[in-house]
């Protein structure tokens, strides 16, 4: 017999020995997640979903074939699948949603907002920050104005830490509509808490703001949360019309002054001061 057919039969024993351990099947490289009450399927790439937050992770990481999300918006996970794919391949969403009317754009809202918190409670601080400029744009091209609606769901009906950034968001936005809409910020202001008065931290919230404008010397009837500089600096003078390029992102407090790590680039080519001098 040749060495050739002994090691063939030696392989043959051993695999045929039932003592020994099976050989491992291999791991599947794709899962399935079900998401609200209708088990909206999505089928994808298992390492990439459980790279981008833990929770996946704990719940896919083993191999398990899928996943159930009940309480989570079909469309809002269709973006964060798509997002997957490539942070920028959001960029376009609203622009898309723009040149095919206005009912494309009213029912892309809902779901920017579910995509916001729900990034927010997965702790994908990206996604979070890049659905909040989204939503800003969205308003912006769409000449929106908060409803109310969107206030009570939001101090209502969802807890305060996934939402406290859209909720900033959400009170600057009305204390910008309230004064325009009045001379008379005090009037303005008694009825704005009188229509939400049900919601107390929205008037604590909303208070806190106008304090925070006036320390900083900012017209409330100019100051529009829909539009933002592309920068963090504070002396420049389009502050006085919008807002910083991060004031509304995760790493708001520990940016400061300083680019916005989502851009990769510096803030060189933030607009001077009205002196003409970058700002500090």
């Amino acid at each position: 017999m040749t060495t050739a057919s002994k090691d063939a039969r030696l392989l043959l024993a051993r695999l045929t020995n039932k003592s020994l351990p099976p050989i491992p099947r291999p791991v599947p490289t794709t899962t399935t997640v079900l998401v609200g009450s209708e088990k909206t399927r999505f089928k994808l790439d298992r390492d990439r979903l459980c790279a981008v937050s833990a929770f996946f992770h704990d719940r896919l990481g083993a191999g398990d074939g899928q996943l159930w999300l009940p309480a989570e918006s079909a469309a809002a996970f269709g973006l964060l699948v798509k997002w997957l794919h490539g942070s920028s391949s959001l960029d376009d969403v609203v622009a898309v949603a723009r040149a095919k009317g206005s009912k494309a754009a009213r029912e892309l809202h809902w779901p920017l907002v579910s995509l916001h918190l729900l990034a927010s409670r997965l702790q994908v601080d990206q996604l979070q920050d890049q659905a909040m400029d989204l939503l800003q744009d969205l308003y912006l091209a769409c000449d929106w104005h908060v409803a109310p609606s969107l206030v009570a769901y939001l101090y209502d009906k969802c807890d305060v830490m996934p939402a406290v950034r859209i909720r900033r968001w959400v009170v600057a936005m009305l204390v910008a509509a309230a004064a325009a809409a009045s001379h008379d910020e005090d009037d303005v202001d008694v009825e704005t808490r009188t229509k939400l008065g049900s919601l107390p931290d929205f008037v604590t919230d909303y208070e806190r703001h106008l304090a925070s404008l006036a320390r900083a010397g900012l017209d409330v009837r100019l100051k529009d949360a829909r539009r933002r500089i592309g920068c963090n600096r504070l002396r420049n003078h389009e502050r006085r019309f919008a807002f910083r390029r991060c004031s509304f992102h995760v790493h708001r407090a520990a940016v400061g002054e300083g680019p916005c790590p989502h851009d990769g680039r510096d803030d060189e080519s933030c607009p001077a001061d009205e002196d003409g001098k970058p700002g500090p």
